[in-house]
């Protein structure tokens, strides 16, 4: 039986896969681009505030002994630059670019969008559960929503199978697969 988690990935899932299809080709490849530079640029911060915090956390543990999780600030970060970023990179094509299809493709052009959509949308929602279960992963207040969100992730039935989409998805990372991936790409 599908899971609380299970029902919102596939919701997420088919909203993009029905924006592919009404943005039909183009208006979907200026989608993935923009989704694609959003999560440069925020795993570009994420992977900058990681070093920090490990050279940070040699000398805490030197002069204190113990340190916290930053994972659930990275989660946190990380959504709010990529949705940002995602969000005005929309905004800038959308008042930049008034014709997004091809007439003479006719349905061909929304049915390529919505395969393109759906392409898009398991990323995203590969994404999304690795997200889920980073922020879930590492005790935080209030307790009982981190355990909620942890069982809930537990309980996927779909969430683990997506590790492998994002798997592929990280060697498509090319500013970071010659140095090192974030922690937030991780499955």
């Amino acid at each position: 039986m599908l899971g609380v988690l299970d029902v919102f990935m596939i919701l997420l899932w088919l909203a993009v896969v029905i924006w592919g299809l009404s943005r039909q080709t183009i208006g979907t490849l200026i989608s993935g681009g923009g989704f694609y530079l959003a999560l440069i640029l925020a795993g570009t911060l994420d992977l900058t505030i990681s070093r920090a915090h490990s050279f940070g956390m040699k000398t805490v543990l030197a002069l204190w002994g113990t340190t916290r999780s930053i994972r659930l600030l990275e989660v946190i970060i990380f959504s709010m630059v990529s949705g940002g970023v995602f969000v005005i990179y929309h905004l800038i094509f959308y008042l930049a670019q008034e014709e997004r299809s091809y007439p003479e493709f006719g349905i061909i052009d929304n049915i390529l969008g919505g395969v393109l959509g759906a392409l898009l949308g398991l990323v995203m929602v590969a994404l999304f559960a690795n997200l889920w279960w980073l922020a879930a992963s590492v005790p935080w207040s209030p307790y009982n929503l981190q355990q909620g969100m942890l069982a809930s992730y537990q309980a996927s039935l779909l969430a683990p199978q997506l590790r492998g989409v994002l798997r592929i998805f990280n060697r498509t990372l090319l500013p970071f697969f010659f140095y090192q991936h974030p922690p937030v790409f991780f499955p």
